[in-house]
């Protein structure tokens, strides 16, 4: 072989490890924007779980200070069925409390 035909060869395939080292480099970046999706979803899964975790530590607190009769809670209790009487607009939800269901023109009032 002529030191021409080496060349092109040798070109040829200094092409074909270049276009096979971009091919890598795009698949590494798209396995990279992959990893990153899945721990933002993770991350998100994990605040979801804890923020449930407090609602229900919190709401059963709020329930076992309403459930007691002794007079320092009292004020505890006026303050929480306030409000909720206060943050509550669902029927359903209002009734779960037993709160006064509000009328539909008691809502627009407000």
């Amino acid at each position: 072989m002529t030191k021409v035909n080496k060349k092109i060869i040798n070109d040829i395939t200094i092409d074909e490890k270049i276009a096979a080292l971009r091919e890598q480099l795009k698949q590494a970046k798209i396995a990279k924007q992959k990893q990153a999706a899945m721990q933002k979803k993770a991350d998100a899964e994990k605040k979801r779980a804890e923020d449930t975790h407090k609602k229900v530590l919190l709401g059963a607190m709020l329930l076992n200070l309403l459930e007691k009769d002794s007079s320092p809670d009292q004020a505890i209790q006026k303050f929480i069925i306030e409000g909720l009487n206060a943050f509550l607009t669902r029927d359903v939800d209002r009734e779960l409390f037993g709160l006064r269901v509000i009328q539909k023109s008691e809502e627009k009032q407000t």
